[in-house]
């Protein structure tokens, strides 16, 4: 823990120098009020293909081609849960949206565990819709189809999660079909973000 304290410790120096109004932001912790949804996975199961969109699993191949900052994203949540769930909608050959679909196990990886999910739960997570294709349906077929995907490996209920300040993701969850279940407030400390408070003020059924 020694030499861990003083890699931290010699980063808040350094941050002190170069930039003191950032080094106060973070100081302060790191966090924030998250709205929670909740489907029944079959109730919003579509196929793929709808809208003319295609809908498929995004390769690690795959991410190895993506523009930066989004490629290190990728693999770093790669590395972080320990397995690819990410899937991906492309329109006309071109890559479009990217999710990921986050199981009990994977959760477990990645701490803290904001939802805390149960044995027949998966959170819908990570989505990036490329700027040319916002506006097009795409957000809300990717949730669609990952409700599909999750129904098929015999998982029960989807959530998602997203910050109350969002409101065009709150739009686009809601367009989808997914119902308000509550809330999440979170609180990370600084330079322990694994040491988190977290408030669930959601309901358990959908």
């Amino acid at each position: 823990m020694g030499p861990v304290l003083v890699r931290k410790a010699s980063s808040a120096l350094g941050m002190m120098r170069t930039d003191p109004l950032g080094f106060l932001r973070y100081l302060a912790g790191q966090g924030g009020v998250w709205r929670v949804y909740a489907a029944n996975a079959r109730d919003l199961a579509a196929d793929s293909g709808a809208g003319g969109f295609t809908f498929e699993k995004l390769t690690v191949d795959d991410m190895e081609l993506l523009p930066e900052p989004l490629r290190s994203g990728q693999l770093e949540r790669v590395r972080v849960n320990r397995s690819n769930a990410a899937y991906a909608v492309y329109c006309r050959g071109s890559l479009a949206h990217i999710a990921w679909l986050v199981t009990p196990a994977a959760e477990a990886c990645a701490p803290p565990r904001l939802l805390r999910l149960r044995a027949d739960e998966v959170e819908i997570t990570a989505c990036y819709t490329f700027p040319e294709f916002r506006g097009r349906g795409t957000y809300g077929c990717s949730i669609r189809n990952l409700c599909r995907v999750a129904a098929e490996m015999g998982f029960r209920r989807v959530l998602m999660k997203t910050r109350v300040s969002n409101w065009s993701s709150r739009r686009g969850v809601e367009k989808a079909g997914l119902k308000c279940a509550g809330h999440l407030i979170h609180y990370a400390m600084p330079y322990f973000p694994a040491r988190a408070f977290v408030l669930r003020l959601f309901r358990i059924g959908v």
